[in-house]
């Protein structure tokens, strides 16, 4: 197949052009009316066309088994039960294309409401992930497809005509990273739950809307230093836990590694009181140690919202994890590769 979503001539960007216009980062929509149109797909060796529908409820046992199939990295692979793509279908949408009745390939879009600030705030925006293709249909063209009908859906729908769409990707070195043109790079790092120091503290379980007063207060303190804020954190997913005078948000990434470890992220860390984002390795680490599975491995990065983590030495483990990208649709951001991300929500 030879259509690519990143040379159609109604593809929003950012694209080159605009990263290098470092002299305009005026916060705005890029292309302000929905794509007027997808080109079809055909199956390779076949002579049936793709349609891509919007998933049902009665879906959620295909798609959970789909994705536990073929939803994997080289060290990892994915594990969900259908009740958690119920929530996820939930909170968004999940497109899906099927072949002779059967799934083969999914994406997902989860809806932020109103809490995310751009450059400027934002009323509606979506997440993009759960981005899975059958490994027979790969390196056809398709993921382009599914792309394009993904802008098409989004900016059809009246409440969503001005969004902004995120998504993240991790990649083995820094230079994939950047040749995306992201919104930021991040470096991970990781330490088996075993091998965590031994720290006393206080730890309690805080009610959800404790968990927003505070974030919402960071926010409000904090928002020259990050590119993307969001104040959205309501997710199951998340293990929240107040440590001495910090909040932290450590998510389950639904990955479980080769050898069995589930794959915990740190996806927020601040002390509750200004300076908000330092000294916080033993507040990630007591954290950490009241997780609720003993096997495990958490990530962290050098976000200054995600724990502002560099350089940490032993038992921690850096340099061999990758990187994290955070990348924008269809919206001009402040910045691009330097910018720093303050989002408390979980990817799929």
């Amino acid at each position: 197949m030879s259509y690519s979503f990143f040379n159609d001539t109604e593809f929003a960007g950012p694209g080159p052009i605009d990263v290098l216009r470092f002299w305009d980062r005026t916060s705005r929509q890029l292309r302000i009316y929905p794509r007027i149109m997808i080109p079809k797909f055909r199956f390779p060796n076949s002579q049936e066309d793709g349609i891509i529908t919007k998933a049902i409820r009665e879906d959620a046992i295909e798609i959970s088994n789909f994705w536990n199939l073929y939803y994997s990295g080289p060290n990892w692979k994915f594990t969900c039960k259908p009740k958690d793509v119920e929530v996820w279908m939930d909170q968004g949408f999940i497109l899906v294309l099927k072949k002779e009745k059967l799934i083969v390939a999914t994406f997902v879009c989860r809806i932020i409401k109103d809490g995310v600030i751009c450059g400027s705030h934002i009323k509606q925006a979506g997440l993009l992930d759960g981005f899975v293709v059958h490994p027979t249909l790969r390196g056809h063209g398709l993921a382009s497809y599914m792309l394009a009908a993904m802008d098409k859906e989004v900016y059809s729908m009246p409440t969503m005509n001005k969004a902004i769409l995120l998504w993240f990707r991790e990649h083995a070195n820094s230079v994939n990273s950047v040749l995306q043109a992201p919104i930021v790079v991040l470096d991970y790092s990781y330490i088996k739950l075993q091998d965590l120091p031994k720290h006393s503290g206080t730890v309690t379980v805080p009610e959800q809307l404790t968990v927003d007063r505070i974030i919402n207060s960071v926010v409000e303190n904090s928002q020259s230093c990050f590119t993307i804020l969001c104040r959205n954190s309501s997710n199951s997913d998340i293990f929240w836990t107040l440590v001495n005078s910090s909040l932290v948000g450590i998510a389950n990434t639904h990955r479980i590694s080769n050898d069995g470890y589930t794959l915990w992220e740190v996806i927020f860390a601040a002390n509750l009181h200004e300076p908000h984002f330092i000294n916080l390795q033993i507040s990630i680490e007591i954290s950490a140690a009241n997780l609720p599975n003993k096997k495990g491995i958490v990530f962290t990065t050098n976000s200054k919202s995600r724990g502002n983590l560099d350089g940490l030495s032993a038992p921690w483990i850096n340099g061999k994890s990758g990187y994290l990208s955070m990348h924008v649709y269809n919206w001009m951001p402040p910045t691009f590769i330097t910018g720093d991300i303050l989002f408390p929500y979980t990817c799929i």
